[in-house]
């Protein structure tokens, strides 16, 4: 008797061993990371610059999903509808200060630094990407001086 014969046999219930369809009752598992992958990647390579005249120039570089292949000398797509960038103060997931920005970059002028080192000195300074699902996991960029 042949492999298929014997197959064929086996779920119509006649000789050999029956082979069991599916089983009796559901089987129930838990969904983990369910939307993960429409989350931003997070910005890398943070960059903090105190210029001369005072103040703090941060910047970091923006990744996409989607977006696997360096091409030099080509920017990548973005796969958002906007790039937006939340810089907070404090801790992400309760912020005390937040602003946005629409490229990878955000400066502070001396007047602004010097309120929010005075507000909240040693408090660290991160930005996360606002996507068009989900936000990304922040990046931390410095840490707010003690004293200015």
């Amino acid at each position: 008797m042949s492999f298929i014969t014997s197959l064929v046999s086996a779920f119509k219930g006649g000789g050999g061993s029956r082979v069991p369809v599916a089983d009796d009752e559901p089987v129930y598992a838990t969904l983990e990371g369910s939307g993960s992958t429409r989350r931003p990647l997070s910005p890398v390579h943070p960059r903090q610059r105190y210029p001369r005249e005072g103040g703090l120039e941060l910047s970091w570089t923006r990744r996409a999903r989607g977006g696997w292949h360096w091409l030099n000398e080509v920017e990548q797509p973005l796969v958002e509808q906007d790039e937006i960038y939340e810089i907070g103060i404090g801790e992400p997931a309760k912020p005390e200060r937040i602003w946005t920005s629409d490229q990878p970059r955000f400066d502070l002028s001396a007047a602004s630094l010097a309120d929010v080192a005075a507000g909240y000195p040693g408090q660290p300074v991160w930005v996360r990407q606002s996507g068009s699902y989900a936000r990304s996991l922040p990046l931390l960029l410095t840490h707010l001086p003690s004293t200015i």
